[in-house]
């Protein structure tokens, strides 16, 4: 009676079906038909109608004991049903459904039932139609997905939480609209595709946490299909894949996401396989689901994650064999993800990786799946990463390019064809070996693919050079040290300028480019101006044209300050300051510790007084940076090391004390939390260098102290080979009674650890050359030079027993042995000596360049002969000094002094020696020579040895360089001329033989 003045009548919504002797709802239902019925409690025909067989005390039983919700989902699942199969659109707006049989009641709890909260469902699930309001919903989403921009974070992260908001309020909507029971036709239903697009948007955007949001949506799509019943929300497939994405560009942020994330795409993908082997076959995990987890597992750079991912493709393989899944088969797009896997892997120093990439090429041959060019590149691309650490990488690598390009010459598949990729991983291999030829390598694959882009022979496929194959080229120019390379890297740098003129070259000089050739003069200690120049030629382009690509960074700008720091010039450090004091000008650039710390290591070199001063300084412009707010300044590790690096040069007298205190501050902030304090080796490294340079007794047991005390915080770094020759070289140069024998046991234990498998402590050159020079400064005890003697024994038995040269003996090993056999003093040690440097002279005949005797060799050898007291020691000491002058190291100053030293031995003059340590030695050493002419006029002395302290004396002058000293030189020239004039009026001496000081000068000088 109610609705006969309505717009629909009850005749209208509710008639009966005489075929089905039942009542039904027609699709012109109204509200009030529907609450009519549910207020009379006609639930039989309500049920009937809607194809639920519940009995009719269902709804009088919910609405009796106020069970409200029970009522409503009943509802809103059957108006929810009845709007999923209404009709399409048409132009005169919706057509009358078809009458379809609709899902009973029974079914849907025998679906909640069976999956419930196993996530499980019947593989019988129904298909719903979507409306039209809902497909364009999705696209205008797909849209919003599709404009995230990866370079724009910003812009990203607001463009998902708008889509977030509209998917959930779209989502409330719909729900308010099925509860009010009206007209659904219209109205927008997110489904499995909406919440699909909208996972794949949070992995496109550079959201903070958005691989962990995206499986919070996937866990929120499974709570609201169980909780409610809305089927068209069960993820399926698609949405676990999106999520596997989304993990995979979220590990490319860091290596801790990308190892959580390999951990988080397993569970997700066993997740899949336990609920399709349910048999819910829409979630069964697709060859695409597969590839997504294998491109997970091959960005960690674990050796374990990528046998994981081998046997992953391995069970993909099992899986299609055994058809349990027919969508599982591995494509070659699998096979390169394990292969870029180990390539990861050779990066961080897995020596097996390139043989396991090889093995994997060889299984896709057998199992009939063709290689492509990403398969060849990646494989390349393995040797190119393991070029530092696995000799002959990159003669390997160049080899798989010829065979890719023999492959296509013989086939001609174009997807094997060598394109520019290939080569540059080629040229990659090179620039990160340390060979000879490594540059001019990567150099003639460069003019090989210039040459194939001129002659038009690329066929398609591009072989131009790209910015990053030049940028390798000017690697390997920077890395090969050759003394040409800072202008071979400064004439590529001009070609590149030339090309990225012309429009259909892909070639532009960034700042990758600038810090790479900055750096080239910085290794080849060639001009430092002109990196210098360099740095503010980018800083003038970028501000001129505001291209981005031409911003100076702090890597420039760090390769800048290090070109002084390697120059050597004595005013390095003071233009290194200056040129960072101009860089702090430019407002955009915010120089960073490691800038600070190569200039903190710049001031160590210069090995001037001032320079821990000056170095402290830097350590306080830091501080005061960082209380500023500019984080990146914040002071470090490496920048403690380089100060203690700093005092220890520079000879400073607080060096000791200093070094102590900086480890413990930068221990103690370490241990409240201060990451950048974290103590290294190079930390440690330094407090021990600054411990052994000290030279005292308390130093060495200090420097031992701390190379075996255990410390209390977490992650000490392990004591390698570079700390237990600190310690030993600590022992030898302090002089106490024990210490060669202290320093010989720590060489015994290296010994014993790396023959037990340690390999950080394998002893080198420089460990066993520590011993002996320990034994040599044992005072008074004759068993001194014998221990030494044996310790370069031990070092020729291991260098002939394992033919490695890091235990080779060299020339530094020989001088120590003869310095010790000097200090015995005695014409039995002076002749050992002398047969030692004889020793050293062969192995140079023979063409051991390790055994060239140096100017410590000849001078040892002469104070040996001087502290003999053998009649014969000035004559002997004379032979060495000639031996010396025939080679390229001339008799110095020092070597005059040990002659003076055999002269006086010789002929017991008591005349005092003078201050030797002194600033002025060649003023000093002019006393020998009025010495040697009062003792040549007595005819106790030899002219020759004259003459000799005539041309030790006048060089000393000349390498002075200033003008007095000069003038001296010249004033010294003549008087040896007047005395060589004496000589011939007086005993008739050869001009030959008077000529022949001044033929080695002239040869010296050419």
């Amino acid at each position: 009676k109610r609705q006969r003045g309505g717009r629909s009548n009850l005749s209208e919504a509710v008639e009966r079906d005489e075929s089905r002797g039942a009542w039904r709802c027609s699709y012109r239902r109204s509200k009030s038909a529907l609450l009519f019925l549910l207020l009379s409690s006609r639930c039989d025909m309500l049920c009937s109608g809607f194809g639920w067989h519940a009995p009719s005390s269902f709804c009088r039983r919910s609405a009796t004991k106020g069970r409200r919700n029970s009522l409503r989902a009943a509802v809103l699942r059957m108006v929810s049903h009845q709007e999923e199969n209404s009709g399409a659109r048409t132009s005169k707006g919706y057509a009358k459904r078809e009458e379809r049989a609709i899902p009973s009641k029974v079914f849907y709890a025998k679906q909640r039932r069976d999956g419930g909260r196993n996530g499980k469902s019947d593989s019988r699930q129904q298909k719903f139609t979507t409306n039209v309001p809902t497909k364009r919903f999705n696209q205008r989403l797909d849209g919003m997905a599709k404009s995230i921009r990866p370079n724009n974070k910003r812009e990203g992260i607001e463009i998902v939480n708008r889509m977030e908001k509209l998917v959930f309020d779209t989502m409330k909507e719909w729900e308010d609209t099925v509860a009010n029971l009206q007209d659904l036709s219209d109205v927008i239903r997110p489904e499995t595709k909406t919440f699909n697009i909208l996972i794949n948007a949070f992995g496109r955007s550079a959201y903070p946490d958005s691989a962990l949001r995206a499986e919070q949506i996937l866990s929120n799509m499974f709570k609201m299909q169980e909780t409610h019943g809305y089927p068209h929300l069960a993820p399926d497939s698609f949405s676990f894949t999106a999520v596997i994405s989304a993990l995979s560009r979220w590990a490319n942020r860091s290596r801790k996401n990308a190892r959580e994330a390999a951990v988080r795409a397993m569970q997700l993908l066993s997740r899949m396989e336990s609920m399709a082997e349910g048999g819910n076959r829409h979630v069964a995990p697709t060859a695409v689901t597969f590839n997504t987890v294998l491109d997970v597992l091959s960005k960690t750079g674990n050796m374990q994650d990528a046998k994981r991912a081998e046997a992953l493709v391995e069970r993909m393989q099992q899986l299609y064999d055994d058809r349990r899944n027919a969508n599982a088969r591995p494509s070659v797009i699998s096979y390169n993800a394990c292969m870029k896997a180990y390539a990861r892997c050779a990066a961080n120093g897995a020596e097996d990786a390139p043989d396991r990439a090889e093995e994997l090429l060889q299984h896709m041959k057998n199992t009939g799946i063709n290689a492509d060019r990403i398969t060849y590149t990646t494989l390349i691309d393995c040797y190119a990463k393991a070029a530092t650490t696995r000799p002959g990488a990159a003669v390997r690598a160049e080899e798989i390019l010829r065979d890719m390009t023999h492959l296509y010459a013989v086939s001609g598949n174009d997807a094997i064809r060598p394109d520019y990729l290939s080569y540059s991983a080629v040229i990659g291999a090179w620039a990160r070996t340390a060979t000879p030829d490594a540059a001019s390598r990567a150099n003639s694959l460069l003019v090989q693919m210039e040459a194939l882009h001129a002659a038009g022979a690329d066929g398609g496929i591009s072989l131009a050079p790209s910015t990053v194959t030049y940028n390798s080229v000017l690697n390997a120019f920077a890395r090969s040290g050759h003394p040409d390379a800072a202008q071979q890297a400064w004439d590529l740098l001009i070609k590149m300028q030339t090309l990225s003129k012309l429009e259909d070259r892909n070639v532009k000089c960034d700042t990758i480019t600038f810090s790479t050739v900055i750096d080239a003069i910085a290794k080849t200690r060639a001009d430092p101006e002109r990196a210098e120049e360099l740095f503010f030629r980018m800083e003038k382009q970028y501000e001129d044209t505001g291209d981005e690509s031409f911003r100076p960074n702090s890597i420039s700008l760090s390769s800048a300050v290090n070109a002084w720091a390697k120059s050597d010039r004595p005013d390095a450090a003071s233009r290194a300051l200056s040129f960072l004091d101009k860089a702090e000008r430019i407002a955009y650039l915010r120089p960073n510790a490691i800038v600070y710390s190569t200039l903190l290591e710049c001031l160590a070199k210069s090995r001037s007084r001032s320079a821990a001063k000056a170095a402290e300084d830097v350590l306080v412009r830091m501080e005061r940076l960082y209380r500023e707010g500019k984080k990146e300044a914040r002071p470090d590790a490496a920048a403690y090391a380089n100060l203690i690096n700093a005092y220890t040069k520079s000879g400073h007298p607080n060096t000791t004390r200093r070094a102590m205190d900086l480890l413990n501050e930068a221990e103690r902030q370490y241990s409240n939390g201060n990451e950048a304090m974290k103590p290294t080796l190079l930390l440690y490294s330094a407090v021990l260098q600054a411990l052994a340079k000290s030279a005292t007794i308390e130093g060495a047991e200090n420097a031992e102290a701390l190379l075996r005390r255990k410390l209390y915080f977490r992650s000490r770094p392990k004591m390698t080979t570079v700390c237990f020759n600190a310690v030993i070289d600590a022992h030898a140069r302090s002089g106490g009674p024990d210490a060669a024998e202290k320093a010989e046991a720590i060489l015994n234990e290296m010994i014993r650890r790396f023959e037990q498998g340690d390999i950080e402590v394998k002893p080198s050159v420089r460990s066993f050359n520590a011993v002996c020079l320990a034994w040599k400064n044992t005072k008074n005890d004759a068993k001194a030079p014998k221990r030494a003697e044996a310790v370069l024994k031990k070092m020729n038995d291991m260098y002939r027993a394992s033919g490695d040269t890091s235990y080779k003996p060299d020339i530094c090993t020989i001088n120590t042995i003869i310095g010790s056999w000097s200090n015995m003093g005695t014409k039995e040690a002076a002749e050992k000596a002398m047969a030692f440097l004889l020793y050293a002279e062969g192995r140079q005949a023979v063409g051991d360049e390790t055994m060239f005797p140096d100017r410590i060799t000849f001078r040892t050898c002469v104070e040996a002969w001087a502290k003999s007291g053998d009649e014969t020691a000035l004559k002997k000491a004379m032979e060495v000094a000639k031996r010396m002058e025939a080679s390229p190291y001339k008799p110095d100053l020092y070597t005059l002094h040990s002659l003076m030293m055999a002269y006086n031995s010789v002929h017991n003059s008591g005349e005092p020696q003078p201050p030797w340590r002194s600033s002025s030695k060649a003023r000093a050493a002019e006393k020998y020579l009025i010495t040697l002419l009062a003792a040549h006029e007595a005819g106790r002395a030899d002219s020759d040895l004259v003459f000799l302290a005539y041309d030790i004396i006048i060089r000393a002058y000349e390498k002075n360089g200033s003008e007095k000293a000069t003038n001296r030189a010249g004033e010294l020239r003549n008087l040896k001329d007047e005395f060589c004039d004496t000589l011939k009026k007086k005993d008739g001496y050869d001009a030959v033989d008077r000529n022949k000081w001044n033929l080695s000068r002239r040869f010296r000088k050419t």
